[in-house]
């Protein structure tokens, strides 16, 4: 008898998720098992059995596919700036060096009245 409870006895519920993000991720599991389990034993709603079927359309996939170029093109763009941004910086450090190596530095003229130059 005792050997039969033992079986019988329920899953222990996986523990409070950390952040809400996993927790977020644990609720949307339990979500999908119960769906399926309402699937399988045709227990299901009628708005249940759409949403699913939508999923698995050609529209659903090919906006799925299209998301993610959208998401890629976008980390692309961030990329490039970041990338133009090191290389302008990369660039203007350059122009400094080569200033400093030439013995002048670069003084704009509405500020030039500002310095005094001497002549040796």
């Amino acid at each position: 008898m005792e050997e039969d409870c033992k079986k019988r006895a329920p899953r222990r519920a996986p523990g409070l998720a950390r952040t809400p993000e996993l927790q977020e991720n644990q609720m949307i599991g339990l979500a999908m098992q119960l769906a399926r389990k309402k699937l399988e034993d045709g227990t299901a709603s009628s708005q249940m059995i759409v949403h699913f079927l939508q999923l698995g359309t050609e529209k659903a996939r090919l906006e799925r596919v299209k998301l993610a170029s959208e998401a890629q093109l976008a980390e692309a763009k961030a990329e490039a700036m970041r990338a133009m941004q090191t290389s302008e910086q990369v660039t203007n450090d350059a122009l400094a060096a080569f200033r400093r190596y030439r013995g002048t530095d670069f003084v704009p003229e509405d500020e030039a009245d500002d310095y005094v130059l001497y002549d040796d």
